[in-house]
């Protein structure tokens, strides 16, 4: 009995003992949030933020891995939860990576945060040249739009209807829908990469992102135009007259809709980065709608009769909006969503308007068509001129931005697409590397 409570009395010991020394030493923090604006030039100092939480109340010190090579020195310590400010600055352009982990005032070590992933674009951030030219059938094309991840590019046509799909690295076709009516509006790309949604008449088709193959048809009841998924991907908006609908991707029922009383909407539907507002167009007026609930958030008068186009910055903190009836230069009006003001872009005397507008990734540069044979380039947000090139460009041209502004595409007057590229490096932007 005696010798039982010794060995009992010994055991709880040693567990006090293991407790003290593993509550003194604290839990570990978590791994850490990096933030920093997604593109930049060479030479251009990023400016990253990190933070973490650490369970037991700890200040935190931070150390950083650009492109998974040599970790920097810790940083002095902070308070958890608090944002640290760090910068680094590449000399080659290309995709980059930067990852952190944190360490607690007790020693205790996180985990190595996800990459955060950046482009890093060659001098002066915007395409410059013509790399290259894609054999495709796509110089009626009134639409073209890249994956997200950059690998390939879609082609839409009202005259014919058809909607194409090409790699981008090689030119090839990989799949096509030809046979479309020539009313059919909008096609939109999934989140996912996985999907196209085209509206079609009264029915919205759901197509493999690769070979657009037919997944899914989907009756509507009701003649669509514009659409749009959502960034979560758990939604899919239609413009129809004078009405925005919202579907669920699980269930294909409409969940929320907007009614809109003093214009038909047309069929450009843009989301915020957040992806919680929608900005459609209707007549004279730019709308911006709460999308978590489907009400107007605000109504902004544009003294416009012909929007073709309608971007959204990076940021979220201005909306473009293209004038074709602008008739003497490129008509762009800018809306800065902070407070809903307007202003009219600057424009090219003698200069027919512009076909296609397309904003670089960086927000920096707005890239324009102009039939005949040119590209045109202006800075953001003033919309002062930059640089103009030759390019073939079709009538009514369009255009198209990579998402991580390696290239561009514009359909070209002799049938081709032109890849639109920096003149170093020649066709593509080389592998990560070059860190300072």
């Amino acid at each position: 009995m005696g010798t039982t409570r010794r060995w009992s009395a010994s055991v709880a010991g040693v567990l006090v003992l293991a407790c003290l020394v593993g509550c003194n030493r604290g839990g570990r923090p978590d791994a850490p949030t990096v933030g920093a604006r997604a593109w930049g030039v060479v030479g251009d100092t990023f400016a990253f933020t990190l933070s973490t939480t650490d369970p037991d109340g700890d200040n935190v010190a931070f150390r950083y891995r650009p492109d998974s090579g040599q970790e920097t020195d810790w940083t002095g310590f902070v308070e958890s939860g608090a944002v640290l400010g760090v910068t680094c600055v590449w000399t080659q352009a290309g995709r980059h990576r930067v990852n952190a982990q944190a360490q607690d005032a007790r020693g205790g070590l996180s985990d190595w945060s996800a990459d955060f992933p950046l482009s890093v674009l060659p001098s002066p951030g915007y395409p410059d040249r013509v790399a290259r030219s894609m054999d495709t059938p796509a110089s009626n094309a009134d639409r073209l739009a890249v994956s997200p991840d950059g690998e390939r590019l879609y082609a839409a046509s009202t005259i014919p209807g058809e909607l194409s799909v090409f790699d981008v690295a090689t030119g090839e076709l990989t799949g096509r829908i030809t046979g479309l009516p020539t009313w059919y509006c909008d096609f939109a790309l999934s989140p996912d990469e996985d999907l196209v949604y085209l509206t079609l008449g009264s029915r919205l088709l759901v197509l493999d992102a690769v070979d657009l193959s037919v997944l899914d048809t989907v009756p509507l009841g009701f003649e669509a135009c514009g659409v749009g998924a959502s960034p979560t991907g758990d939604r899919v908006y239609i413009t129809a007259d004078n009405k925005l609908r919202a579907f669920s991707t699980e269930t294909w029922e409409v969940v929320d809709s907007f009614m809109l009383t003093d214009g038909s909407l047309n069929a450009a539907i843009r989301f915020s980065p957040d992806g919680g507002l929608g900005y459609l167009t209707a007549r004279h007026t730019l709308l911006v709608v709460d999308l978590s609930t489907c009400e107007l958030r605000a109504r902004v008068p544009i003294p416009s009769r012909g929007v073709t186009e309608l971007i959204a910055s990076p940021d979220g903190s201005r909306v473009y909006v293209l004038d074709e009836t602008y008739s003497s230069g490129l008509g762009v009006y800018v809306i800065n969503t902070s407070d809903m003001s307007i202003s009219y872009g600057p424009v090219r005397p003698g200069v027919e308007a512009a076909n296609d507008v397309a904003l670089m990734p960086s927000g920096e540069f707005l890239i324009a068509t102009f039939t005949g044979d040119s590209i045109a380039v202006y800075r953001t947000p003033g919309m002062s001129f930059e640089q103009s090139f030759a390019v073939p460009v079709s009538w009514g041209g369009v255009l198209a931005v990579s998402p991580d502004g390696s290239h561009a595409f514009v359909t070209s007057a002799d049938g081709e697409v032109r890849v639109l590229g920096y003149r170093e490096p020649p066709d593509s932007l080389p592998q990560p590397g070059g860190v300072e």
